[in-house]
């Protein structure tokens, strides 16, 4: 099953990665018509905006068009079709991803490839996984449970010898061997030698690392900077959270603190706007501090799209940047909108409900359609 087709989330919360669109897509998509994925009854086809029926619903399942081209499924194997409702990619695939890049993830026999969009093997599916992040222009791939990094073309740049890993950022990133940890290039050059025991992320040229118990700040060449008492700030937008006396604000790229630390809990900023939290209630303030929208919600997302995804007496909805609710509070649960559209989910099973072992509720969610931002609903029953 295709991770995009059984959402697991905790709380309402879906978790889920969303694909990444290039601007050679988008203009594709303004030359040739929009084509919706489409549910009628258990089968599923694709519409045009207005709901006219392009290709037929004789599917089990598809998804939105990617670079030209949807994966689809039926009688259990995906494949790919174009907009005319063609058959380009067989359908021999356990699973698929939707193309970016010119590639495409494939999964058979339980281990992940990469195939071309006229469906040639560009990375056989012998890997455990793929992640399909070319951040730095590479991405990790786990092979016989060891890291290691490919480029866009498939050719395994970084050798998968390393115990764990996680993408590429400023150029390094930080991978384990014999449970220590160190930092390689994007070339594979192990820069800083795996001697710690702790490292996070590089910020701003610095990273804390721990060894026996002490803590450091290294800089990018592995050279010792500080202790480990200076704090490390992640900037989007030019802003990074910080936390004082147990309340949260911002800080600018001088250290300054620019947004006072009074609220008890805040996000990075998203479209010069920020997720915050007021006594134990959800709304978002601007770059000059100021609350725009109330804390008024139990819940929401990061602005995506000019709209942001809200909770209100357990059901999801979406306010645009001036608080308005233009899509009513009405759904289980909905994903944030990505090229136009939404994904739509109704809660189909509740798992792990023990209180005596104490496991945590594990709802799970099942796609039923696709929304636009002028509410009409892809799918009938």
């Amino acid at each position: 099953m295709q991770d995009n087709k059984l959402i697991k989330h905790v709380g309402g919360i879906i978790k889920k990665v969303s694909v990444a669109i290039s601007i050679a897509n988008k203009l594709l998509a303004i030359a040739e018509p929009e084509l919706i994925p489409y549910r009628k009854k258990d089968k599923w086809g694709f519409c045009k905006p207005d709901k006219t029926i392009a290709i037929d619903c004789t599917f089990d399942q598809t998804w939105k068009f990617s670079e030209g081209l949807a994966n689809v499924e039926l009688n259990g194997k995906e494949g790919f079709i174009n907009k005319d409702g063609k058959e380009i990619i067989p359908f021999i695939y356990d699973s698929a991803s939707s193309f970016s890049d010119g590639l495409a993830r494939v999964k058979v026999n339980d281990k992940f490839g990469l195939i071309n969009k006229i469906g040639d093997i560009v990375l056989p599916c012998i890997y455990d996984e793929i992640f399909q992040k070319f951040d730095s222009g590479l991405s990790p791939v786990i092979l016989n449970t060891k890291w290691g990094f490919i480029d866009k073309q498939g050719n395994v740049v970084i050798s998968c010898i390393y115990d764990e890993s996680f993408v590429f950022y400023q150029g390094r990133v930080d991978v384990k061997l014999n449970d220590k940890w160190g930092f390689i290039d994007t070339l594979g050059n192990l820069v800083i030698p795996c001697i710690y025991d702790e490292v996070s992320f590089f910020s701003e040229g610095k990273a804390r690392v721990e060894k026996n118990n002490n803590k450091f700040i290294i800089n990018m060449q592995g050279e010792v900077i500080s202790n480990g008492d200076e704090p490390i700030f992640y900037y989007k937008e030019g802003l990074a959270r910080i936390k004082l006396n147990g309340k949260m604000g911002y800080i600018n790229k001088k250290g300054k603190i620019v947004i006072p630390c009074s609220f008890e809990d805040v996000d990075s900023f998203s479209e010069e706007l920020a997720r915050i939290k007021l006594n134990d209630k959800y709304g978002f303030i601007n770059k000059t501090g100021e609350i725009v929208i109330p804390c008024s919600f139990e819940d929401v997302d990061s602005f995506s799209e000019e709209l942001a995804r809200i909770k209100l007496n357990d059901k999801y909805g979406f306010i645009n940047k001036t608080g308005e609710i233009v899509i009513p509070c009405s759904f289980e649960d909905i994903a944030s909108f990505s090229d136009g559209l939404a994904l739509v989910y109704v809660l189909s099973d509740i798992r792990g409900i023990d209180s005596l072992s104490r496991k945590t509720t594990l709802e799970i969610s099942t796609l039923i359609g696709y929304i636009n931002k002028e509410r009409v609903q892809y799918w009938e029953d």
